[in-house]
């Protein structure tokens, strides 16, 4: 990244870790391992900047979570996965608002993980976010949604409800 990236993080710092483009390529974000080498940062980096401003847009302290970054097919949304064995919390990051902060999309609770997330636009301001999650003891899962008006813990409605046997 023009030559001044690796100056001040590694290679093998990044390296089996996750990386993430703005949607129009100007902003990159990436995890960083703590000590352990448990991925626990998401951190956001301008390009043509320096990386010593770089800034760290969460960080996950709680040692049996991990943190994951995924891309929508959109390109829009970067979704921001904290994962336990029986827990998990999303938040999200619209590329296309590189300023904003990452919003909480499903909150932590116990027992809960969410398997796979997705961003389906309808049109420029509007879409859904669609989710597969064990929420409400759905041991096969359930799939979820919500409309992408971004409001911390909005209701998330049940689009198919778990069938018992039948993996989703």
């Amino acid at each position: 990244i023009n030559g001044s990236f690796d100056k001040i993080i590694h290679p093998e710092e990044v390296s089996g870790y996750a990386l993430a483009w703005s949607i129009d390529s100007t902003v990159l974000y990436y995890t960083r391992p703590d000590v352990t080498q448990r991925s626990s940062e998401v951190w956001k980096h301008k390009l043509d900047s320096d990386p010593r401003g770089d800034s760290l847009l969460f960080k996950e302290d709680d040692g049996r979570f991990w943190v994951a970054l995924q891309t929508s097919r959109s390109g829009q949304w970067i979704f921001i996965h904290s994962k336990a064995d029986d827990s998990s919390r999303i938040l999200a990051i619209d590329t296309s608002k590189p300023e904003t902060k990452p919003q909480n999309l499903f909150a932590l609770q116990d027992s809960v993980r969410v398997t796979e997330i997705e961003h389906l636009p309808v049109d420029e301001n509007e879409g859904w976010f669609y989710a597969i999650n064990d929420g409400n003891g759905a041991r096969d899962g359930q799939l979820v949604r919500r409309r992408v008006n971004i409001k911390e813990n909005m209701a998330w409605e049940v689009l198919v409800p778990e069938q018992p046997g039948v993996q989703i």
